[in-house]
């Protein structure tokens, strides 16, 4: 593969990795029907009651009791430790009857994929559906190493980076195989907060829906900017999350030709947004949708900040076209994975998110070729090659950069300056291992050439 031939498959493996997941050609009144064709109880205690589970609520001396232990534990440089029923009899041989069952209703719970080998942890328990490698993997890091106990839902086989850490994984395909998709979250029992990175597919979200409504605290969707390429144009500089609005049929044919799968992309995340907004509106299930524009960070293996820092390694040419965008949607609206993952957590802690639509975004939109000599900057590289017959690698959608004054006010949070944030993933990247093992993930996911012969053919 050549090199100009590379990045020109760099600047598509995006969409084609989402295009691929879509359904397209439906017409809204079929999408509708899809989307609005499910069956949540009506009853108001949905979300008042964990019906038909145990409280997690325990005795407050049995809780002190064992979270004594666990601090005990820690002291030793130990974060979990499993116990059998039989080990807790064997170290408190005073365990009321009440206390017992206690303890049995905790491991069961919370607990069950373990079944007699269970253990004991005080953090939320929180399932995450969708992408592990990325995002998903960051997400993971924060919540296992604040306390929590994690179940991760996702399609392929996966290594399991944290074996001494409460994390349970699921090889479920979320996307096609409903049947298996609803057994297995049936099967975790009560969860906390679920995280769906897996935001693209209408049946994958009510089914979702469906199932944990009454068996969750919050659900948290993660959407994305794709939406504003299938609504109508707003005047707004910076897009407002009301600017998601849909076009009258006319301008939908238009777009569409426009904009191609691009435009079935954001159109199917427009419909999930609708279905939760409604399930909200009708029901009152706790839900917050958290909109994101292209991610970048540690770990980031989507072709993104892996073209632009290879390229600017090796001197080759960075495609910088931006055609088909309006010149007052030219800007890039990046958002640094740390702060992503900053506001989910954020949003975890606020009733105030539901029923909410929040847009995510960094403080410094700018134009791409920006970005790209930023970059060059930090990396003290000689100025990009900038090839204007090829397109540009970001935004993935060409919809504008978003406003983020919702998300600062409602969950008190605040970007990492563009300059300090690209500083630090530039410096990771730098680590040979680290660029390697993005690679690596990037070309398992797409299942292209292997990383040894892209280094053969001087390519990275």
């Amino acid at each position: 593969m050549t090199k100009f031939n590379y990045f020109a498959f760099f600047a598509i493996v995006a969409i084609i990795g989402f295009a691929s997941l879509v359904v397209a050609e439906d017409t809204p009144e079929q999408v509708e029907d899809q989307l609005f064709n499910i069956e949540i109880d009506d009853d108001d205690s949905l979300i008042k009651e964990k019906q038909d589970f145990p409280s997690r609520d325990v005795d407050p001396k049995l809780m002190q009791r064992l979270k004594d232990e666990y601090e005990k534990f820690k002291m030793e440089g130990k974060e979990w430790h499993t116990f059998t029923k039989e080990e807790w009899l064997e170290k408190y041989d005073d365990f009321t009857p009440e206390e017992l069952a206690e303890i049995d209703m905790m491991q069961e719970v919370n607990y069950n994929c373990f079944e007699d080998n269970c253990r004991i942890g005080f953090g939320k328990a929180i399932l995450i559906i969708g992408d592990y490698t990325y995002l998903g993997r960051l997400l993971i890091e924060r919540f296992i190493n604040t306390g929590n106990q994690v179940w991760f839902i996702t399609n392929t086989p996966v290594k399991n980076y944290w074996p001494d850490k409460f994390l349970s994984i699921h090889v479920v395909d979320h996307v096609d195989d409903m049947d298996k998709f609803k057994e297995t979250l049936l099967a975790l029992g009560w969860i906390d907060v679920v995280i769906d990175l897996e935001g693209t597919h209408p049946v994958h979200t009510s089914t979702l829906i469906e199932t944990m409504a009454g068996r969750c605290e919050q659900l948290i969707h993660i959407s994305s900017d794709a939406v504003f390429v299938a609504s109508k144009s707003s005047k707004n500089q910076l897009l407002l999350e009301d600017d998601a609005v849909r076009p009258s049929e006319k301008i939908r044919e238009a777009l569409l030709a426009k904009h191609g799968i691009l435009y079935h992309i954001g159109d199917a995340r427009l419909g999930c947004e609708e279905l939760l907004m409604k399930v909200y509106e009708d029901h009152k299930v706790p839900i917050t949708i958290l909109r994101v524009p292209d991610i970048i960070g540690e770990h980031e293996d989507r072709g993104y900040f892996i073209s632009i820092f290879s390229a600017l390694q090796r001197g080759t040419q960075i495609g910088s076209s931006t055609k088909g965008h309006k010149k007052s949607r030219s800007d890039v609206g990046i958002l640094y994975a740390g702060d992503f993952v900053d506001a989910v957590e954020a949003a975890m802690e606020r009733k105030s998110t539901y029923g909410k639509i929040i847009n995510l975004a960094g403080d410094d939109a700018l134009p791409y070729k920006e970005f790209v000599q930023l970059v060059a900057t930090k990396m003290r590289s000689p100025p990009p090659n900038f090839e204007y017959s090829q397109k540009a690698i970001m935004p993935t959608f060409p919809a504008g950069a978003m406003d983020n004054s919702l998300a600062k006010e409602i969950l008190e949070w605040t970007p990492t300056p563009l300059d300090v944030w690209v500083t630090k993933v530039v410096k990771w990247f730098s680590e040979d291992s680290n660029f390697y093992s993005a690679y690596e993930s990037l070309q398992a996911k797409q299942n292209v050439q292997t990383v040894n012969d892209l280094y053969k053919e001087n390519v990275i």
